[in-house]
Order: structure tokens, then sequence, then C-alpha cells
């Protein structure tokens, strides 16, 4: 039988919890196989608390980054069915295919912007 992909991230956590699972040059980040799956935990747990079921489409809006490999898990781990989204679109507009099919979350990263006066 198969094993579920985030499955694949709990064994890899327990097998090598300090070996890296993700390295991120341009923002300075290292996450190992335990942080991964302990910063995934964590935001299945706040989607279930907020409503996701098993089955709900999630949508992420996300560029590659960690945050997307972190919210990929955490839709897999709540249950989710994980919908991506091409984070280069200049323009989402809620009758992208995406919301057509029943999204029920969009998971997105906010840009701050910084301006020195």
């Amino acid at each position: 039988m198969a094993e579920l992909i985030h499955r694949l991230l709990e064994r890899n956590a327990r097998k090598y919890p300090t070996e890296a699972a993700v390295r991120y040059p341009a923002g300075e980040v290292s996450w190992t196989w335990r942080d991964l799956n302990t910063r995934a935990n964590a935001l299945a747990h706040y989607l279930v608390d907020q409503g996701l079921r098993p089955g709900d489409r999630v949508a992420l809006l996300i560029p590659n980054r960690p945050s997307f490999v972190q919210a990929f898990f955490a839709a897999l781990k709540a249950g989710a069915v994980v919908v991506p989204i091409n984070a280069r679109l200049t323009k989402v507009r809620p009758q992208a295919p995406a919301f057509r099919h029943g999204v029920r979350a969009l998971l997105f990263v906010a840009v701050r912007l910084l301006l020195s006066v």
C-alpha cells in the first residue's frame, strides 16, 4: 500500500530529526525535519480549529519558499486537498478555476513593504 506524503514527513522527522529538510538561502532559513513537522502540525491544528474538515480544498497562494512547504504539509495533515495557485499571477479572481471547485480556505503570505521616508 502506498504511503501518504505527510506520513513520509513524519517518518523523516522520527528517523532524521536534526537533518536539514528545508534550506532557503535567500531568507537564511534552515529547518530540520523535526522543525518542519512541528510547524506543519501547528498550522494543521489551526486549520482544523478554524473549521477545516477532511476533504475540504485549501488553495495555496505562496511563492516557492519554506512557508509553501509548511502550508502544503499542514493542509495534508488536516486531511485537506491541496490546490496550489501560481504565486506569480498578477491577479487572483474568485472565478479562477481553483475557486470554482469549492476551495474552502486560502493560505497566502503577506509581503511587508518597508519604505524609508
